[in-house]
């Protein structure tokens, strides 16, 4: 655009970008001293950036789109090294995007050096309530003119931590520290968040995880709600907090029944209207051939007369289920 003395210079950018699951800023301007309306030299800066650097839990988890903690707005304060306000927006950041580029202008101190002035950063992330529910800074950056080279200066690493509800808390537990699921169905874990003092704190983050998603993965990190898959074994399921507590429980994972196989009492011969002197007994077994508890299995002559005593069984432990046959006359 051009300023009402006619001198030709760019809009100031800032890029606001979520990449690897962090969230990387940056002001943007020609550099160029501006005459403002008083003839006083002003110098806009270029080149500054910075990445805040959310705990790693979060990271880990997926990040906004997690579920875990929302935001939609950003906070972005500067301040001068005299005190004053060199920036103070707040911006829309949609749900579901991955970048964000809007237009602002940053201007250094009159008199400010050519190698750049130091400035503090602050930041706020905002959820739909108006919340702050992650915090980062102060941190010292040098806002500076662009360098001969034209390289951009290296972003500046902000720390951010949780500030929301339940920030407090210390410590995550598990009501239920064991479960059982079969291949394909579901469990819910629940817990809860407590501070050092032992209360409950009901709008705590809690974090899910698996340690062993080929056997059991969470549906969502927001809940405890674990997806069985077809691998027999036990998956460890870990409940975190952003300040590091944690609580893990474990989910068996078994295979439904697929087979029946004979185990015993074929090719018996009695006599006629009197019971086998065995009975007979077969296995309730998943794919992998290990026993299914639980199963009811039907006993029936197919042929050829006579009767069984038990017209159904329920397998035991082993998977195995059984009756007695009597020879028809």
């Amino acid at each position: 655009m051009r300023d009402s003395n006619g001198l030709s210079r760019q809009a100031p950018m800032r890029r606001l970008f979520v990449l690897s699951l962090m969230f990387v800023a940056a002001i943007l301007s020609c550099g160029k001293d501006v005459t403002g309306p008083l003839g006083a030299a002003a110098r806009y800066v270029r080149g500054l950036a910075f990445n805040p650097v959310f705990p790693a839990v979060f990271q880990e988890a997926g990040g906004a789109s997690s579920g875990v903690v929302q935001f939609s707005k950003v906070h972005v304060v500067l301040h001068h090294t005299d005190g004053s306000v060199a920036l103070d927006t707040t911006i829309d950041f949609p749900a579901g995007a991955d970048s964000l580029t809007v237009d602002l202008t940053v201007k250094l101190l009159d008199g400010a050096p050519a190698t750049g002035e130091p400035m503090t950063l602050n930041l706020g992330y905002l959820n739909a309530a108006g919340d702050t529910v992650f915090k980062g800074g102060p941190v010292s950056l040098t806002a500076a003119p662009p360098s001969t080279t034209g390289a951009p200066s290296p972003p500046v690493q902000v720390p951010v931590s949780y500030t929301g509800p339940g920030s407090t808390a210390t410590t995550v537990v598990i009501a239920q520290h064991a479960g059982t699921a079969v291949a394909g169905a579901g469990f819910t874990f629940l817990a809860v968040a407590k501070d050092q003092n032992g209360v409950v704190l009901p709008n705590a983050p809690i974090i899910w995880n698996s340690l062993d998603p080929a056997i059991a993965s969470v549906n969502s990190p927001a809940a405890g709600v674990v997806t069985a898959h077809d691998v027999r074994g036990t998956a460890r399921i870990i409940a975190q907090l952003f300040s590091g507590g944690a609580d893990t429980a474990t989910l068996a994972v078994t295979l439904p029944a697929s087979q029946l196989i004979l185990q015993s009492g074929n090719a018996q011969t009695g006599t006629v209207g009197t019971n086998l002197a065995q009975p007979l007994v077969v296995k309730v077994a998943a794919s992998d051939g290990v026993g299914v508890q639980g199963t009811t299995v039907t006993f029936a002559v197919a042929s050829g007369g006579g009767s069984v005593t038990n017209t159904s069984a329920v397998s035991d432990a082993n998977g195995l289920a059984q009756t007695t046959f009597k020879l028809g006359t």
